[in-house]
């Protein structure tokens, strides 16, 4: 009898006539689609995620043609069908399957992948979307931003330049120990307050070791480099958020709070922004 890691395979291995051979990786909401490692928030983690499958290729498009979706979780070796239905008639642009916090009880790496079974009962796997479950504490201090004038803004005067990167600084910590790996974190947004989505490929990940004790007593300090994509984007009345993780041991132990920093490229009186000569 056919296991449900039999199926995923025959799925995997399997392919549209016209060409398709897999789908892109599903989306959760509140996870950066940038970050590798998929990081959950906290608040998600009791909550439970929204999935988003965006409408595959050659979908139904006239009656009486049937799709069927299938998604999965799978985690510590074990998959679970999380969804498996008729799509009729015509599938919206992005469906959104939830997934139940149950789910999300154990820290740990899930996958989420899906399957579509075309009318001829070719079926078609998506690439898989990594998850990190971690619920370790945000008792750390958020991170600073050492060249924003006192309003807290990066603008035209930022030293270094805004075009030879964002200096971030992690703050000591009496919990710090020599050989740590501090985990930072940076995004960029158009809003002025880091609501809203993310701006796409802003998104940057610096794994630092703490290697001397100057470091323990007066913290960590880490570049976001280079202007483009990461800080080129920031224009008019905009911004980003900085957080980080410690890692000890392998294992994600503790987390910050988020660091807000505006950023205005804006020259009064200028129609261009100031940017590298």
């Amino acid at each position: 009898m056919a296991t449900s890691n039999d199926k995923i395979k025959e799925a995997e291995n399997s392919s549209l006539s016209a060409g398709v051979d897999e789908y892109d990786a599903p989306e959760v909401v509140g996870v950066d689609v940038d970050d590798p490692e998929g990081i959950i928030p906290i608040e998600l983690i009791t909550k439970g995620l929204d999935v988003i499958v965006k409408r595959w290729e050659n979908y139904p498009d006239k009656p009486p043609r049937k799709d069927r979706l299938k998604v999965a979780w799978e985690s510590a070796g074990t998959v679970t069908w999380v969804f498996d239905e008729l799509i009729y008639p015509i599938p919206p642009e992005q469906l959104i399957i939830k997934i139940d916090p149950s789910f999300l009880a154990e820290d740990g790496v899930a996958y989420l992948r899906y399957v579509v079974s075309l009318e001829d009962l070719n079926p078609v796997c998506s690439a898989k979307r990594k998850l990190t479950i971690n619920s370790a504490p945000f008792d750390l201090l958020a991170p600073e931003f050492p060249s924003a004038n006192l309003y807290g803004y990066l603008n035209c005067d930022a030293d270094p330049p805004l075009w030879d990167g964002v200096r971030v600084k992690v703050p000591p910590d009496p919990g710090f120990e020599l050989r740590d790996v501090l985990i930072v974190n940076w995004e960029g947004f158009k809003s002025p307050n880091g609501s809203g989505q993310p701006i796409a490929n802003t998104y940057k990940q610096i794994r630092k070791t703490i290697l001397t004790l100057e470091e323990l007593d007066k913290g960590v300090e880490v570049l976001i480099e280079p202007f483009v994509p990461h800080i080129e984007p920031m224009i008019d009345n905009a911004s980003a958020l900085a957080r980080y993780s410690l890692e000890r041991n392998g294992r994600i132990v503790r987390r910050s709070k988020t660091g807000l920093v505006h950023i205005d490229r804006i020259i009064s009186g200028e129609l261009i922004p100031c940017g590298p000569a």
